[in-house]
C-alpha cells in the first residue's frame, strides 16, 4: 500500500518494466525515468540485476511482476535497495512473498506454516 502523498512529494522515481498506463501517470508527479531489459519497452534498457546508478539515486522504486522473471533475484533485491534513498518508501509486490517463500523455504517446506493456495505455489516456483 502506498501513502497518496508520496506523489505530492515528488522526487526521483525509477520504473522497473514499466507498465505503460502507469508511466504516463507518473511521469506528471516525478521525475521518471523506467528500465526494462527489453530495449524500446523502456527509456533505458538495463537488467534489474545490474542497474548502472549510484547509490541511492531514487526516492521512489517500483518492480510489479517483475522478480518472479529474474532468476538471481536477491541480486535484483540488492540493486534496487542500494538505488533507493536510506529511509524513503519502496514498492514491490513481491518483495513480501519473496520474503515468506524465503522463510517457508528454511523451515522445510511445511505447506500447513505460511502459504496457502496460490501462494504456495508461487513460493515453490520462487524456490526451485
Amino acid at each position: 500500500k502506498v501513502d497518496a502523498s508520496v506523489f505530492s512529494r515528488g522526487g526521483r522515481l525509477l520504473h522497473v518494466a514499466p507498465e505503460a498506463s502507469l508511466a504516463r501517470q507518473f511521469e506528471r508527479y516525478f521525475d521518471y525515468i523506467s528500465v526494462d531489459i527489453n530495449p524500446g519497452r523502456a527509456t533505458m534498457t538495463m537488467d534489474v540485476t545490474d542497474l548502472q546508478f549510484p547509490d541511492e539515486t531514487f526516492d521512489l522504486i517500483i518492480c510489479n511482476h517483475v522478480l518472479e522473471h529474474v532468476e538471481d533475484d536477491r541480486k535484483a533485491l540488492q540493486e534496487l535497495f542500494a538505488a533507493l534513498k536510506t529511509d524513503l518508501t519502496w514498492v514491490a509486490q513481491h518483495t513480501d512473498l519473496l520474503s515468506r517463500a524465503n522463510e517457508w523455504n528454511t523451515k522445510g517446506r511445511d505447506d500447513g506454516y505460511l502459504l496457502r493456495g496460490s501462494e504456495l505455489k508461487n513460493a515453490e516456483i520462487c524456490q526451485s
